[in-house]
């Protein structure tokens, strides 16, 4: 019992705040378009619902409503200093968004829009928005209720030779880890701004997104799951990322939020003593399909941290297993090559003609060694010959003596030198000497006036005296 009050007091804690990640988030609602027929109603509600939501979750919460360009530009400046180092950082945003060319943009309500070339100059793009998150260490969460039908596509000129934008945003995928993009509705479909105060995806983001012991893609299915049934299957929100830790934006344990969310779950009958279960292995297949194939083992050794308990983990186990292996046998063929390269160098000293001290074992080396065993084998005593490593020790420990000289085949060895040989010198021999005849040769060579020398049956034959 009192383990379990200890560890009880230890949660609570945690839960209360002594170990509280920092959390940032903006919020930015655009409603009051430059045009009439471009403003929307609730993305003001959007705002505030998801303001006191995530409030009451302890994030650090800014908010932007009507944002011009300006205005918006200035707000994610002051964010990205804002959420350097954070553990959370969130990027709400509800109002119009067009997609050109496969980009996705924000629009501010001082856009106008008049042709598809001026959309990189009045909005925001996505991919600027997205960058501000770079320095949140854990969780990088960006939500965009941004795909209601669009006005500016009928009223903008279509200047661009491809591209032409549609009705909806276009799927981004990001290439870093640890962050997720939830969109209100499917790729190019457009989602509604809602007949109650709220937007369909705003409303099931208030519900599920801080429950307590709801880990953030838990929430984002239920977040799916009720937006489908509000619209009768017409809208579908979906997400692209993916995180390899569990992630909750709310409470793991007993803390109540003073937020709509909160007493929702608890109208319904849900209870904030119980924690939701939490998959373990939900992401394991995911990210051991990413790391399987890394040369390095500090990416499988994360998936064996991550997902000890899991299906991939002794796959993992042997891939670093066989990466360890790998190392060894390049660091034995480093190591051999350097014991190559300095036996060459001890071979040289001791004047046995290795040729390049490369490291590569060729044929001068292999006949410099063979010189070098020749004449000091006796002092190898029983090392054995093939270990160079072990022969280059007993080989440093030699006086510097030259190894025999090896002469060529036109040379021979005179006091230790090698010399070339002398041809032998040619002799003449008076003319008109009788004709010999070689035994075997079946034939007679004449000398005398052509000289003491006759090539007979391919032979030279030459007068001896």
């Amino acid at each position: 019992m009192v383990l379990r009050a200890i560890v009880f007091a230890i949660a609570l804690l945690a839960s209360s705040g002594a170990f509280a990640e920092r959390k940032v988030a903006l919020l930015i609602g655009n409603a009051r378009y430059s045009t009439a027929a471009s403003s929307l109603r609730n993305p003001l509600n959007d705002v505030a619902v998801m303001r006191k939501t995530l409030a009451g979750a302890q994030f650090e919460v800014d908010i932007v409503e009507n944002g011009s360009l300006d205005q918006m530009s200035a707000a994610l400046d002051r964010f990205e200093e804002k959420a350097r180092g954070a553990e959370i950082g969130l990027i709400y945003y509800s109002g119009h968004g067009v997609e050109i060319g496969g980009e996705n943009y924000l629009v501010p309500i001082d856009a106008e829009l008049p042709s598809d070339r001026r959309v990189k100059y009045e909005a925001i793009a996505m991919a600027d928005v997205l960058s501000r998150l770079d320095g949140v260490t854990k969780l990088k969460l960006v939500l965009l209720d941004a795909c209601r039908d669009n006005p500016f596509l009928d009223t903008m000129k279509k200047l661009a030779t491809k591209g032409i934008g549609s009705k909806g945003l276009a799927r981004v995928e990001t290439s870093g880890s640890n962050m997720l993009i939830g969109y209100a509705t499917a790729p190019g479909e457009v989602a509604r701004d809602g007949d109650g105060d709220n937007s369909p995806y705003a409303a099931a983001l208030a519900r599920h997104l801080v429950a307590p012991g709801l880990e953030i893609e838990s929430a984002l299915r239920a977040v799916t799951r009720d937006v489908r049934e509000a619209t009768g299957g017409g809208q579908t929100p979906f997400k692209t990322g993916s995180i390899y830790e569990t992630v909750l934006l709310g409470p793991a344990i007993t803390e109540q939020l003073d937020t709509p969310a909160y007493e929702k779950e608890q109208e319904s009958g849900f209870s904030g003593q119980q924690a939701l279960p939490v998959d373990p292995c939900r992401d394991a297949a995911t990210h051991w399909g990413e790391v399987k194939s890394s040369e390095d083992k500090t990416l499988i050794g994360e998936h064996v941290r991550l997902f000890g308990d899991c299906a991939f983990v002794g796959l993992a186990k042997h891939r670093i297993a066989v990466l360890e292996t790998k190392e060894a046998n390049l660091a034995l063929q480093q190591n051999e090559a350097l014991a190559k390269k300095e036996l060459q160098a001890e071979l040289l000293r001791l004047n046995c003609e290795p040729g390049s001290l490369d490291g590569l074992w060729g044929r001068q080396s292999a006949t410099a060694l063979d010189r070098f065993l020749r004449a000091y084998g006796n002092h190898l005593g029983g090392v054995d010959r093939g270990n160079l490593s072990a022969v280059l020790s007993k080989a440093r420990s030699i006086a510097p003596k030259a190894c025999p000289a090896f002469c060529k085949a036109d040379q021979r060895l005179v006091g230790g030198i090698c010399q070339q040989v002398a041809h032998t010198r040619k002799i003449d021999r008076p003319a008109g000497k009788p004709t010999r005849k070689k035994e075997g040769s079946g034939g007679s060579i004449g000398f005398g006036s052509q000289g003491n020398c006759k090539i007979f049956n391919g032979q030279r034959i030459c007068q001896t005296p």
